[in-house]
């Protein structure tokens, strides 16, 4: 393979289950079987409160290392 595309690879690694999940899932069930999938994945009857984490916890992941190599001066 290719050195461009091996980084490629690496990023789209991690779709693959669900990738063949949605075309067997097509396969069997048709245009049906994919919504009911669906909506088997997706429940948003959880707590308001974790709504918090979900959208603040990745940025706040990524920001504090940059907030901290701006504040120290120092490399990453």
């Amino acid at each position: 393979m290719p050195e461009v595309l091996w980084n490629y690879r690496l990023y789209l690694a991690p779709f693959g289950p669900s990738v063949a999940a949605f075309v067997l899932t097509y396969l069997n069930g048709e245009k049906e079987g994919v919504l009911k999938l669906l909506k088997k994945g997706i429940d948003y009857r959880f707590p308001k409160v974790w709504y918090l984490p979900v959208f603040l916890l990745m940025p706040f992941i990524t920001g504090f290392p940059f907030a901290t190599h701006v504040e120290w001066r120092k490399p990453l």
